[in-house]
């Protein structure tokens, strides 16, 4: 297996396509990466740029070994549309949506598959960013890994759905999750075509029509490898305030509009809620939902870890999920969580010891182990070492390892 190629679709990477990238070039492979934009970790161009366009890039960047193929005419127009506030171009059905940044990153990779004609080599694509590509890797015999970082699309709308029954004030908090016949046509067509799928929890696999998870494997998510705080440095005594943090987009999709009703329901002053993502709708709606919470808009990535620090648990009542890398960023920092089995956090969350599971779509049981754990303070204090000791058994490098065993790539390649 000498020289074998791996020809990777990612059009935003993140930590678990870095990851693979990773693995896949300490493999031995030569990595092929097409995206809209990258950038190798040794480029020393990223210091010359202008502050946000420093920041963008430092969120692409990939081992220095690996070939970087970009299609990035869409995804800059993308990026400076969100910037100026050119909603229209950048929503599902505009001209620079992500979803036509994927299609692009498709397009030129199954494009170069058709001039490597000597029938070897692996190729690894992520949702959205796979029909052609699958489509060009099946007719020469490829094998080929999918990508799969969320519930299936079909178990998804299908949730959602219900959920205009139950919050329809909150639909516009998700519509854009609802898909048009043609991109669910296609995501289940990438699926199809797969020889392996690669889904981050047990909730992802069961969200799987029953025709595709025998093909689907459990690649669980790497915590992160950042600067802590020794916990000592958190205060030793209970606080006589519970102070909940929610992490994400306002969405019903993240249950936010659960959260908000056992809080109405538990009505206690000793209890306090930071919400820190980015709004849907303006902020007058979600405080004509709940009024006492304190927000906060998106954060660098270091304080949102400063705000976990100052917590005492993370909640997130999310109704769908693939495996939110906030539960393992919070129990790093010593968080222990209240979360739903649709997180994909079932590893993650060991109950009394790093966290606790209520049912999804019950504020009644949500209010109830709030209400818990307002009450119990000092055992939330004990749990904060034990969480980041689970936190820590889970690696990147077992991620990697899990994606080469399962595509048949040992390390003489």
């Amino acid at each position: 297996m000498t020289g074998l190629e791996i020809f990777v679709s990612s059009p935003a990477l993140n930590s678990n396509s870095r990851a693979a990238l990773t693995a896949f070039a300490s493999a031995g492979l030569k990595v092929n990466l097409f995206s809209s934009i990258a950038i190798a970790e040794e480029n020393r161009l990223i210091e010359r740029l202008p502050a946000f366009l420093k920041k963008e890039l430092l969120r692409r960047r990939c081992p220095a070994s690996i070939i970087i193929r970009m299609s990035p005419v869409r995804e800059i127009f993308r990026l400076l549309s969100a910037r100026t506030g050119l909603d229209g171009l950048i929503s599902p059905d505009g001209i620079f949506s992500m979803d036509n940044v994927c299609k692009d990153v498709d397009r030129a990779l199954a494009d170069h598959l058709h001039t490597h004609t000597d029938g070897s080599g692996l190729v690894y694509a992520y949702e959205d960013a796979a029909l052609e590509t699958l489509t060009q890797a099946q007719s020469m015999g490829l094998r080929s890994g999918y990508d799969l970082p969320i519930a299936y699309w079909s178990f998804a709308q299908c949730t959602l759905a219900e959920e205009q029954e139950r919050y329809p004030q909150w639909l516009p908090t998700f519509a854009d999750s609802f898909f048009s016949e043609a991109k669910t046509t296609r995501k289940s067509r990438e699926a199809e075509l797969a020889d392996r799928i690669f889904v981050p929890s047990q909730f992802v696999l069961n969200s799987l029509p029953s025709q595709l998870r025998h093909k689907a494997t459990i690649a669980t998510f790497g915590s992160p490898l950042v600067p802590l705080a020794p916990l000592e440095e958190r205060p030793s005594e209970p606080r006589t305030t519970l102070k909940l943090l929610f992490v994400g987009s306002l969405t019903q999709r993240k249950g936010l509009a659960d959260l908000f009703t056992a809080l109405k329901l538990l009505n206690r002053s000793d209890i306090r809620l930071s919400v820190i993502g980015a709004p849907r709708l303006p902020m007058s709606f979600y405080f004509n939902q709940y009024s006492h919470f304190e927000y906060h808009s998106p954060r660098s990535q270091g304080e949102v870890y400063a705000s976990m620090a100052n917590a005492d648990l993370l909640v997130l009542p999310s109704l769908i999920e693939g495996c939110a890398l906030v539960q393992q960023e919070a129990l790093m920092q010593g968080v222990p969580l209240l979360v739903t089995p649709n997180t994909g956090g079932d590893h993650l969350v060991l109950d009394g010891i790093t966290g606790f599971t209520v049912p999804v779509r019950s504020p009644e049981k949500l209010a109830e182990r709030i209400s818990w754990c307002a009450d119990h303070r000092n055992e939330l204090s004990h749990m904060r070492l034990p969480c980041r000791q689970h936190a820590e058994k889970f690696t990147w490098q077992e991620y990697g390892e899990k994606l080469l065993s399962t595509m048949g790539i040992n390390r003489s390649c």
